[in-house]
């Protein structure tokens, strides 16, 4: 890491969005929909510690125009517990948002408890201001993740309300044309 910074988790430049429990200068959480927000010239890197070796899955998306986002799937190991370091931005990446959100359940019969410990960027530039309008879905864990973020344009079409094929074409939302 010689040519990064450490950023703790709870630096200002780092926006983080979701059930969180301060553990010191780390920010320990198990609820999936947890989700971190930087503005980065790589090289970056996370730094979590997981309390169990069955690992956690995360999405990792990255813009550099804040409207096309390209989306990768983060698998920590299955094998490890403790402090562990994953790549996210190669080194000379501009300055690039990165999202990093949980997407596995909690769990209480293996342990799902998460301790994000911060960064290693060659730069954290500041954040774009946070959204002045929101939608807040509440309800039980199924619902956990409705509350993601999402870009327009949006689609005017959505699936119905029965299953279908993946390759049948979706139908008109019930109340909007």
């Amino acid at each position: 890491h010689a040519t990064t910074t450490f950023f703790p988790a709870t630096s200002p430049r780092i926006r983080v969005v979701g059930r969180t429990a301060a553990n010191g200068t780390a920010l320990a959480f198990d609820w999936s929909s947890v989700t971190l927000l930087m503005n980065a010239t790589g090289p970056l890197s996370i730094v979590l510690e997981e309390s169990q070796a069955h690992g956690q899955e995360y999405l990792v998306q990255r813009t550099t125009d804040g409207k096309q986002w390209a989306s990768t799937q983060l698998n920590t190991s299955g094998s490890t517990t403790g402090l562990t370091v994953y790549p996210l931005l190669s080194g000379g990446a501009g300055p690039t948002l990165v999202r990093v959100e949980k997407v596995t359940e909690g769990r209480q019969d293996a342990g799902g408890m998460v301790r994000f410990g911060g960064v290693h960027a060659s730069v954290l530039h500041p954040l774009p201001p946070p959204r002045k309008r929101r939608i807040e879905c509440i309800g039980d864990s199924i619902m956990c993740g409705n509350h993601c973020e999402r870009f327009s344009p949006f689609p005017k079409l959505c699936p119905g309300d029965k299953p279908v094929k993946c390759t049948t074409k979706p139908q008109p939302c019930p109340g909007h044309p």
